[in-house]
């Protein structure tokens, strides 16, 4: 393994998750909601792999500059978004504190918020496919 395979890896994950975000930044209120989401969470699964790798071949991370980062318009708190209020108050926590690792040295922190994103994101994925077929309250293993 090496740095370049690292940077190559950081560089493909930043481009998946760019293009995930995209996603919910020009999407119509439809029933692609929950693959939307799905994206989103294996985009914020590669960024936390790519990081974690470039953590291990000793990259460090560049802080980037303090902004207010909000999540794209489909998934703020005044969308309508679909799903359990409480899951998505722990994305809202999640999506804050990506931003604020995204401002820290810490690449093991970003690597973390990315994973703790994916996590939410296929909880509401989940949640989003039982409201679709009327199936609210199964669990998922």
């Amino acid at each position: 393994m090496s740095v370049e395979r690292a940077i190559n890896n950081m560089n493909a994950a930043d481009h998946t998750f760019r293009a995930a975000l995209r996603q919910h930044r020009v999407a119509p209120p439809d029933a692609g909601f929950s693959r939307r989401l799905k994206d989103f969470a294996d985009a914020c699964e590669s960024e936390q792999i790519a990081c974690d790798y470039a953590a291990q071949e000793g990259l460090g991370w560049e802080p980037m500059p303090a902004a207010r980062r909000l999540p794209p318009p489909e998934l703020r708190p005044d969308s309508g978004r679909r799903g359990p209020p409480g899951l998505w108050a722990s994305f809202d926590t999640a999506w804050d504190d990506l931003s604020t690792a995204l401002e820290g040295i810490s690449l093991p922190a970003v690597a973390r918020a990315f994973a703790e994103l994916a996590t939410l994101l296929r909880q509401l994925t989940a949640a989003v496919d039982d409201e679709d077929a009327g199936t609210v309250g199964v669990q998922h293993g």
